[in-house]
């Protein structure tokens, strides 16, 4: 059991959150996601739906596995951090972190979804 466990969490995990940072996420993709893993590991532990185990004990069992959103998060602060360690000339900083243009509420709509997902 434990190998099953080691293999879906660097075979399947790794490619389920491949460069989740970048996703423009909303939540009914992050519980797609979360039934995903969810079913992945009740069938690593052979546990059927009707045996009333809730998803925290779920993961429990497979040695404190975190939740999709807790690693989405963690992702795309580690990817802010990077970008902010950047010099300042770099394009990639400026577009981060340049203020929305006057009169364009699409670009302060984008600014602001992205800031509330982080």
């Amino acid at each position: 059991m434990k190998t099953n466990i080691s293999v879906y969490k660097a075979a399947v995990r790794s490619v389920l959150f491949y460069a989740v940072e970048t996703w423009p996420l909303k939540a009914l993709h992050l519980r797609g996601l979360e039934v995903f893993d969810h079913r992945c590991l009740r069938k690593i532990l052979k546990i059927r739906y009707s045996d009333r185990i809730s998803n925290v004990d779920v993961r429990h069992h497979c040695c404190k596995i975190e939740p999709a959103a807790t690693i989405v998060k963690q992702t795309r602060l580690r990817w802010l951090g990077h970008m902010l360690r950047r010099h300042n000339e770099r394009i990639v900083k400026q577009v981060l972190l340049a203020p929305p243009l006057p009169g364009s509420a699409g670009n302060l709509v984008v600014n602001l979804r992205f800031g509330r997902q982080l």
